[in-house]
């Protein structure tokens, strides 16, 4: 064995890393597997769950936050990241066009403390925790053409209907009184529209 070369030898298959070999370690020879020889450097452990995407801790590949289904790489990728309580606080899936962080949602388009971006349905949401998850405190679509703060639809939200050209006020947000001068307006406020043309709205008191 010792006078046939390296490189005459008949070439292996992949290793499994079972495969043993000799080395000198304090002055002894023992004898370690490949997998051992590829633990080198910090690459040593393997990911505990297969969905995850591992990092490298004290050698050891462990679970990080971020999970995905499918190859990397294809348009069915997901990716998401747990906060470790339950909760996903961020979430790209460019198969549906849905993409959220924080607590959020972009399959419901919901956001309580948040944002989500659903880009089948034209939608966009902001939350900060202090309005309905399904509305937000800002809201906007492409399809529908509309943009509100609030809550749309209901007692609170100031809005635009892009699709009629109207405004819309939450009656809630006011409270109904008759104006002390309901013929003479107080103030004007000032409207500009996209091509540059003024129009004043009357503000009675």
């Amino acid at each position: 064995m010792a006078e046939i070369k390296i490189s005459e030898l008949t070439s292996g298959s992949a290793l499994s890393g079972t495969e043993v070999v000799p080395i000198v370690q304090s002055g002894a020879t023992v004898k370690v597997t490949t997998q051992d020889i590829a633990d080198l450097g910090g690459g040593g452990g393997t990911n505990p769950t297969s969905t995850y995407i591992p990092y490298n801790d004290g050698g050891a590949f462990v679970d990080s936050g971020f999970s995905y289904t499918g190859p990397l790489g294809l348009e069915k990728t997901l990716l998401e990241h747990s906060d470790g309580l339950g909760s996903t606080t961020l979430q790209l899936n460019s198969f549906n066009l849905e993409y959220s962080l924080g607590n959020a949602n972009a399959t419901t388009i919901s956001a309580s403390s948040g944002i989500a971006i659903n880009g089948n349905f034209g939608e966009a949401i902001i939350g900060c925790g202090m309005s309905s998850p399904t509305n937000g405190v800002f809201r906007a679509s492409s399809a529908s053409n509309n943009v509100w703060v609030g809550t749309y639809g209901e007692s609170w939200g100031v809005g635009f209907h892009g699709n009629s050209g109207t405004m819309f006020l939450g009656s809630s947000l006011v409270t109904p009184a008759s104006p002390s001068n309901p013929t003479t307006p107080v103030a004007w406020y000032n409207i500009t529209n996209e091509f540059g043309v003024q129009f004043f709205a009357p503000l009675y008191q």
